[in-house]
């Protein structure tokens, strides 16, 4: 029997997450559980991994949306992020 699951489904480019928005997504975790350190946007900002605060993290995201990774799928309270289909799907039918 397969479980029915509900889920929320958010365009961020379309629909921007602001830094309440971050803040409720990692709650007590690191904002560098969602920050895509390799995005492209990382590059062209000239963004400085190495003495990036957690506060400034959490800035740019919601002031770019590349540097989130995607998708963001909370699981059970755990974070996954950037993770690819066949891992998700493995996550969902566990």
């Amino acid at each position: 029997m397969q479980e029915e699951m509900e889920f929320q489904e958010r365009d961020i480019f379309l629909n921007p997450l602001n830094a309440d928005d971050i803040l409720g997504i990692i709650g007590n975790g690191s904002a560098s559980l969602i920050f895509s350190n390799r995005s492209l946007s990382v590059r062209k900002m000239k963004i400085n991994l190495d003495s990036l605060t957690e506060k400034e993290m959490i800035t740019l995201m919601s002031q770019e949306p590349r540097l989130i990774k995607r998708p963001i799928v909370i699981l059970y309270g755990v974070i996954f992020a950037g993770i690819n289909e066949a891992s998700l799907m493995e996550i969902l039918h566990k």
